[in-house]
């Protein structure tokens, strides 16, 4: 795993220091240049699969072991199709999901999970969200509107007792700028899937910006699968290369 921070590291900084201070063209760029490192050999290694849902895929590595799993999905958004197939792989993982809009999301996710209803940020009350409502199943048309907001970590470590996550899915809109920092050192990832809506919140590019530079410095994470979902959103996939557990359990690297 050195190895594969070292040769991600050399590919993917000068990329990125390219937009040091220049968050809107970084924003806009990002697949097209970032995703270039995603073709490092030594990637194919690490045996990342593919969980599709109706409308994008969710990427993986598969634990080495027999132990418990944890997956937290952070915007249900009336799909589960990559859930069901995660849980039929290996079915020894629990399954924590959370959205505002409660139907069909709370009876599509109980069917295997435990569903909260309600938008994960960074202050607790009332927040304007971008949602999918219901009756908009069909047509994937979201609106904006107020929803009951819980902390980010708040939810993780006091709610669902969780210090540790193996897969998290964060794809909420928007909403996700709101705690992009407290994913350094407040909350332990193994792996996690992530949408990223700088159209929907410009003031989010500036975030963004400031994530990846500091994930760069620290090393805890690589990143890959960078690809467009639509104008000014992109997905990502991060691997923990630096929490020990995480380490063994994933890529036997004790």
């Amino acid at each position: 795993m050195e190895s594969v921070k070292k040769q991600f590291s050399e590919c993917i900084t000068p990329i990125v220091n390219q937009w040091k201070g220049r968050a809107k063209e970084m924003n806009l760029e990002w697949v097209s240049k970032a995703s270039i490192c995603d073709k490092l050999p030594i990637f194919e290694d690490l045996k990342v699969i593919p969980f599709n849902n109706q409308h994008e895929t969710k990427w993986a590595v598969m634990p080495k072991c027999k132990e418990e799993n944890i997956l937290v999905t952070l915007g249900v958004g009336h799909d589960t199709t990559a859930e069901e197939r995660l849980n039929r792989t290996i079915p020894n993982t629990k399954f924590y999901g959370a959205d505002p809009i409660i139907e069909p999301n709370r009876q599509m996710y109980s069917a295997f999970g435990k569903f909260f209803p309600f938008a994960i940020g960074k202050e607790p009350g009332f927040t304007k969200f971008r949602v999918l409502p219901n009756q908009s199943q069909k047509t994937r048309k979201y609106v904006y509107q107020d929803v009951t907001t819980i902390p980010f970590v708040y939810f993780l470590h006091d709610i669902l007792k969780l210090q540790k996550i193996d897969f998290a899915w964060i794809d909420i809109e928007g909403g996700e700028f709101e705690f992009l920092e407290k994913i350094h050192n407040d909350v332990q990832f193994c792996q996690f899937n992530i949408e990223v809506h700088s159209r929907f919140a410009p003031a989010g590019a500036q975030v963004f910006h400031d994530f990846i530079f500091r994930v760069l410095e620290e090393q805890k994470y690589v990143f890959l699968q960078s690809m467009h979902t639509g104008g000014g959103v992109h997905r990502m996939f991060f691997l923990n290369v630096q929490d020990k557990e995480c380490l063994a359990k994933y890529f036997n690297n004790y």
